[in-house]
């Protein structure tokens, strides 16, 4: 699987923001101008994406992992499966940059999603997690995938480095 950036990229007013994309050899580049072509590209023919955003208090992480069929990896090879987009949250403190370089690696080595049943719709044959813990909101508490979360840290570095990523 390729991974590529979106192409939504957008200065927000009165905040710094950055914008990187992960290329073909699964090298974080700088969004620019020049990128739009290659990511479009991509995009259109079906090729999964990760995005990540910069900002001065958080970094947000947009996953999109696309596939028109199963291949023999998955549970059923040459099923079709549903994709999705999933976009997770991290302070951009020391601990959130040690994790996101953790989430880096395991996004390259295919780790953080597979092709599974939905817990929350019960439908087959979609895009889940793989059993990586993500924050997918900033704020409600672990209760509600958000922060504060005083254990999230110590926990998600536990369950990469189960899978070999550390």
């Amino acid at each position: 699987m390729m991974a590529v950036g979106d192409d939504s990229a957008r200065e927000s007013v009165g905040s710094s923001v950055q914008w990187q994309w992960c290329t073909d050899s699964l090298q974080w580049m700088p969004y620019s101008s020049s990128s739009t072509a290659i990511i479009e590209s991509a995009f259109s023919a079906g090729r999964p994406f990760v995005c990540l955003q910069i900002s001065h208090a958080a970094y947000t992480v947009s996953f999109q992992p696309l596939g028109p069929r199963q291949t023999a990896e998955h549970p059923t090879p040459g099923k079709p499966y549903i994709g999705t987009l999933r976009v997770a949250y991290l302070p951009r403190n020391k601990d959130g940059e040690e994790v996101l370089d953790l989430l880096k690696k395991a996004w390259s080595r295919r780790l953080l999603f597979r092709v599974g049943t939905s817990v929350t719709t019960g439908q087959s044959d979609v895009v889940v997690w793989s059993g990586i813990h993500h924050k997918t909101r900033m704020t409600g508490g672990s209760s509600n995938h958000g922060y504060p979360d005083e254990n999230y840290f110590e926990r998600v570095k536990k369950e990469l480095a189960d899978v070999g990523v550390i």
